[in-house]
């Protein structure tokens, strides 16, 4: 199968040609916002100073002024927020889509956009309904089926030619471009975002507190094999994970828990389906060996972008960095949790082509996950 992910010397060439003289014009753009951020923020502290020295001189109208100051803080804030969304939003449309367009031109673009949380549950992963789902930057469209490798090649000599075998090639070719038609071609469609899914629980004194169920990319994934039914898999050292608390799926069809032939893959990843004959017909050895060689280098992607930090910071950060998969009716969905932020510039510092390469990996991943899956090879295309 050709391949139809992208590589660093391709993203090099692209950089250097399309991105980086698109940084230097922007430049003007974001340090003119953040003056604007900076100025609204020395605005916002003098103002919200003013009636907290009222309050102090004149204490029986102090809660008077306090709710003034809380005013004007959320008026400052809320200014600040636009600069800075106006700034993302710029670089969003002028940066990333084009590295979206570069990876793949039949790809589409939402910023503000996400995966939907109804697709988020239908995974039937995590064990809990998040009180909270958040996201952005939703990306989508198909993967076509490149192997030209069983195109016929139409040859013949010019000098030898006849009106009869010219008029035969002819329209054999018309009818090879027809077959090569993308709305005709074996495809794959994909789509992927960032989301942050959030459970809020109350402690022993009441106070609410938030637990980040999931933070990462969601892929939903055209499978291209029949097949009815669900499958769970999700890696054992978990601290979100119990298949034993799958208590908001209790009308659906019951998960049990399969053993299947690879040993590094049980050890690995627990597996739960509604038809363990479905489940094996799905993961079969070379799947399953494809899926760890995966996995293994999407978590090494992101462990590449964790700050340097305390090595136990550091060590606990890589124990979270872990994957999910759910085949569910012909679809399959790969959740990968990074515990970061995708997608994001930084007002105060200038792009460089370290932040745009992360920007590609995280794009280009999709194309890995199609790739290294076989995910659109012929054969497995739905009929």
């Amino acid at each position: 199968m050709k391949k139809i992910s992208k590589t660093k010397e391709e993203f090099d060439q692209f950089y250097e040609e399309e991105i980086k003289g698109e940084i230097e014009e922007l430049e003007a753009n974001r340090n003119n916002l953040k003056k604007r951020r900076n100025k609204q923020a020395k605005i916002t502290t003098v103002a919200a100073l003013i009636p907290i020295v009222f309050g102090l001189i004149f204490s029986d109208y102090f809660i008077a002024f306090f709710i003034a100051t809380f005013v004007v803080l959320i008026i400052g804030f809320s200014k600040m927020s636009k600069t800075y969304k106006s700034f993302e939003g710029v670089m969003k449309q002028r940066i990333v889509r084009k590295v979206v367009t570069f990876i793949n031109p039949e790809f589409q673009y939402a910023p503000e956009k996400h995966i939907p949380k109804e697709t988020f549950l239908d995974t039937r992963v995590f064990p809990k309904k998040p009180d909270k789902y958040l996201g952005d930057d939703l990306i989508w469209g198909s993967v076509y089926d490149q192997d030209q490798s069983e195109t016929e090649e139409h040859e013949f000599s010019v000098q030898n030619a006849t009106p009869e075998n010219i008029k035969q090639v002819t329209s054999s070719l018309e009818r090879s471009e027809e077959d090569l038609q993308p709305e005709e071609s074996p495809k794959t469609d994909i789509a992927f975002s960032e989301v942050t899914a959030i459970d809020v629980w109350s402690d022993t004194d009441g106070h609410q507190q938030e637990t980040v169920i999931f933070q990462g990319l969601f892929f939903d994934v055209d499978f291209n094999k029949d097949f009815q039914g669900t499958t769970v898999i999700a890696p054992r050292k978990n601290l979100f994970f119990d298949f034993k608390k799958l208590d908001i799926f209790h009308k659906q069809p019951k998960l049990e828990e399969i053993e299947l032939d690879n040993v590094e893959f049980n050890e690995r990843f627990a597996v739960k389906t509604t038809d363990e004959v479905k489940a094996r017909y799905i993961l079969t050895p070379g799947f399953m060996e494809k899926m760890l060689a995966l996995t293994d280098g999407a978590k090494e992607r992101s462990k590449e972008r964790i700050p340097n930090q305390h090595l136990k910071i550091v060590a606990k950060t890589i124990e979270k960095i872990v994957p999910y998969f759910s085949f569910k009716d012909g679809k399959m969905y790969f959740l990968l949790n990074t515990l970061q932020d995708h997608f994001e510039f930084n007002i105060d510092k200038k792009a460089d082509k370290e932040s745009i390469y992360n920007y590609f990996e995280d794009i280009n991943q999709a194309l890995i996950l199609v790739e290294e899956l076989d995910l659109n090879l012929k054969l497995w295309n739905k009929a």
